[in-house]
């Protein structure tokens, strides 16, 4: 065996039938090649690290075109959620601000109120009363809030009046929280925090809805997320915790919690995943990838194993969304089941380019195993996130799929019921030793 790195190229057939067999440590990046034969590899291309095995990553299943796709349009945002009556609902925003719902069958163009010009920022989304609140993101706040309700105006959206231009939502409190706002009378306000009236993302006059301006140094917001009961905004300087006080003139207060240097770095990095029943945020910091469980931090970038000594891809990962920019090209998402398959996992997609999709690499960490790996695809990525091949449907977790799409407006679905890799999938070694550095390994002639 050759005292380098080994790389092996894995037929389709041959991973699928035969995976390897672990668990394996996945891509790691912050040891030298030298030190990591018992820990991972070097480097791996399109491979799925999940229970034990190392296996292709499952190939996309493209869905209809999209109709009236023009040159240049792609989706942005994927956006799944219940309605009023418990039903699952879907829609795709795109890049020239169109709305379209999928049925399980054909896609159907939503009517409604202009949206801003074309923009690649994805859209913010979140779910208040049964109806879908979404607002085009940015770093100055772009867009009004528009809500979608499928059961009052099934096809049209409508615009919410008095509303800011909002780069964040969630709902917090039976609230539409929004932050880091623009608006036409005050200007860019990158602390601010505006609420909505208690139940009603079209209420923001009311004895309910409010302001609050952060004065502490935490910087513009990046992300805003429920956890739990409370709600986190998170600064490139820190985190803010959001707790709802039910006192109805002043129903939020806004406490700090973590200081300089682990704070949001990246816009639209940051997913919400639950562990063990405690629900925690996944961010990408200034020199790592964090878990905030509602109190401390963790990093799973990489992560100490003693002697000074870290397991991990992190320099790895950093590269890459340096390079993505922290304003439009990072997106995130996470995972449960897709497809009934298990793989609780974090993705996190850099573009580079947008017409090399070897630069535009999906980051994955799977939670089971604490592994990442990076996937490759034959088309540039510009989002990712839940879809659904049903709708109307309660409760149908196994038909929740992994929604990918490029940026030639190609819209698909993965799970690991599907074939291998549209891609060839690479492993790499890092130089094998056998616990033995004497061991001197020949090249074979």
């Amino acid at each position: 065996m050759p005292n380098v790195q080994d790389r092996v190229e894995l037929g389709s057939e041959e991973l699928r039938e035969k995976p390897l067999t672990g668990p394996f440590g996945g891509i790691q990046s912050e040891l030298p090649v030298s030190l990591i034969e018992d820990y991972g590899f070097a480097d791996c291309q399109n491979i799925a690290f999940r229970l034990g095995t190392a296996q292709h990553r499952p190939t996309y299943v493209s869905l209809p075109p999209l109709p009236g796709l023009t040159s240049g349009e792609f989706v942005t945002t994927f956006a799944t959620f219940y309605d009023s009556l418990g039903l699952i609902q879907q829609v795709v925003l795109t890049n020239l601000t169109r709305i379209l719902s999928w049925n399980g069958t054909v896609w159907t163009v939503l009517t409604g109120p202009p949206l801003p010009v074309f923009n690649l920022n994805p859209f913010s989304t979140a779910v208040l009363n049964g109806k879908l609140c979404f607002s085009l993101g940015g770093a100055f706040g772009n867009a009004p809030v528009f809500v979608y309700d499928p059961q009052l105006s099934p096809g049209t959206y409508v615009l919410t009046p008095n509303s800011s231009l909002p780069t964040f939502l969630a709902e917090i409190g039976l609230h539409l929280m929004t932050s880091n706002v623009n608006n036409f009378v005050t200007g860019y306000k990158p602390q601010r925090y505006q609420w909505s009236g208690a139940g009603d993302p079209t209420d923001w006059i009311s004895f309910s809805a409010g302001v609050n301006d952060l004065l502490v140094d935490l910087g513009p917001s990046l992300g805003l997320a429920k956890l739990g009961q409370y709600g986190f905004g998170f600064h490139n300087r820190g985190i803010v915790q959001i707790i709802p006080t039910g006192i109805g003139a002043s129903p939020f207060a806004f406490v700090p919690l973590v200081g300089s240097g682990s704070g949001a770095s990246f816009y639209y990095s940051l997913q919400k995943v639950s562990l063990a029943g405690v629900d925690s945020g996944i961010y990408a910091g200034p020199d790592n990838i964090y878990m905030f469980n509602q109190t401390s931090l963790q990093t799973i970038g990489d992560a100490p194993i003693g002697q000074r000594r870290r397991l991990g891809a992190r320099s790895r990962i950093m590269a890459d969304i340096v390079l993505s920019g922290p304003f439009f090209n990072t997106r995130s998402h996470i995972t449960y089941a897709p497809g009934g398959f298990p793989y609780i996992s974090y993705y996190l997609l850099s573009t580079k380019s947008p017409t090399d999709p070897s630069v535009c690499p999906l980051w994955v960490f799977n939670f089971d195993e604490e592994n990442w790996t990076r996937w490759i695809f034959n088309k540039v990525p510009v989002a990712v996130g839940d879809f659904s091949l049903l709708t109307n449907f309660y409760n149908a977790p196994s038909n929740t799929k992994i929604g990918i799409a490029f940026i030639d407006g190609t819209v698909g679905y993965m799970d690991f019921g599907q074939a291998g890799s549209e891609v060839s999938s690479i492993i790499k070694s890092g130089k094998c030793i056998f616990g033995d550095r004497r061991h001197r390994q020949l090249t074979p002639s």
